[in-house]
């Protein structure tokens, strides 16, 4: 009766094989699971960037309104030279172009690398903006100041860009996704390892048994040998 408990204890419990095909299933679902959740924060990203597009241009348009009430232009030949009020929304547009571009970034299907030309683009815009909006602190047509005889007002602060707080929350999105993927990879990597290095045990110890096999019928036909010739 012992013997026969113990051999139904050993039958019911799962094989290394068993256990390794039930990891590599949840390491795969997890992997999956993960996926799935990459592609819905993206797919929110990418709403967020609609709505960071409409905040941009209403801050492309801050500038130009600023300029046009401090100076109070009523020539029509002034306010026909656009060049003054563009040089002094530059940081604006600049904003506005990068939020464009991690749009389209962020539209595209498949898994996010930070090597696609449009984040590199947008990326690249960074630096040009944050010098842009440190020597632009104010919203003030400089040109024009000049051109007019009467003094203007000073103009008012420049609200922060909205696009460099939208890339870097973008940027850490991709970083973070990409951690967790290559950490799945390597949960996956690490069961499909262990099987490999079962079959390499298991073939080392056929190689083995069968070269043990193969001595031992050599000793058996040597010892054959040996009693035949005592016998003769």
């Amino acid at each position: 009766m012992g013997i026969e408990a113990r051999n139904n204890d050993t039958s019911t419990k799962p094989s290394l094989e068993q256990q390794l095909d039930k990891a590599e299933a949840a390491v795969l679902r997890g992997r999956q699971s993960t996926n799935q959740l990459h592609i819905w924060w993206r797919k929110y990203l990418f709403f967020l960037s609609l709505l960071m597009l409409f905040f941009s241009f209403h801050q492309a348009k801050k500038p130009g309104e600023e300029c046009m009430k401090a100076a109070q232009i009523v020539n029509q030949e002034i306010i026909q030279q656009s060049s003054i009020f563009v040089k002094d929304s530059v940081v604006e547009i600049m904003g506005l172009i990068m939020v464009g571009l991690l749009s389209s970034f962020l539209y595209r299907s498949g898994p996010m690398k930070l090597s696609d030309p449009s984040y590199v683009f947008a990326t690249v815009l960074v630096p040009l903006q944050i010098v842009a909006f440190f020597n632009n602190r104010k919203m003030i047509c400089k040109d024009l100041a000049v051109s007019e005889a009467n003094e203007i007002s000073p103009g008012l602060d420049r609200p922060f860009p909205i696009s460099l707080v939208f890339h870097t929350v973008v940027t850490l999105s991709c970083g973070f996704m990409k951690y967790q993927m290559d950490a799945r990879n390597k949960d996956v990597q690490a069961v499909r390892d262990m099987r490999k290095d079962l079959a390499d045990a298991r073939q080392v110890r056929k190689n083995n048994k069968q070269g043990q096999k193969k001595i031992s019928s050599k000793r058996s036909s040597r010892g054959q040998i040996g009693d035949s010739k005592k016998k003769k």
